[in-house]
């Protein structure tokens, strides 16, 4: 359902994207492409660790073809099935935990697409609510390296 306003975050990340000379996201997509935090990656499609994740085991999913929403040529492609995938690993590594995953999408075509999802493990404490400063205790790189390996076939 859409706003009344754009929340204080996104209106971060339009002013950096308008100041860039060209999509961060698309640059991310490139840095991680191949790289030790990536958890699964498929033509269409990248899941892997964030760089300075807030919370442990954290992934976002960012198309790798420049598209600002779901509704852009070829995003729906293996869309289900990557999201499913990343899932499967989250829930048999880890037991099945509770999780939020957001899809961050506007009509604005400088907007590269981005779902963020957050196992709840740790619970944000003083330290966290006081400076908005998350304290991770697993590296992403390892949380990656452990994900990847998980093999979860789709049980029918």
């Amino acid at each position: 359902m859409p706003m009344p306003f754009v929340p204080p975050l996104i209106t971060q990340e339009l002013t950096a994207i308008e100041e860039a000379d060209r999509c961060q996201y698309c640059s991310i997509v490139e840095r991680e492409s191949g790289g030790e935090r990536v958890i699964i990656e498929n033509d269409h499609w990248i899941v892997f660790a964030p760089y300075c994740s807030r919370l442990p085991f954290e992934m976002w999913m960012l198309p790798k073809k420049h598209a600002s929403s779901i509704t852009a040529p070829d995003c729906l492609t293996s869309l289900g099935t990557t999201l499913r995938d990343a899932l499967l690993k989250l829930k048999t590594l880890l037991d099945d935990p509770s999780y939020n995953y957001m899809f961050f999408q506007m009509d604005n075509s400088s907007y590269h697409l981005n779902i963020r999802i957050e196992p709840k493990l740790s619970i944000a404490a003083g330290f966290e609510k006081n400076t908005d400063v998350f304290i991770n205790t697993m590296p992403p790189e390892d949380a990656a390296g452990s994900l990847r390996e998980v093999d979860a076939p789709l049980k029918v």
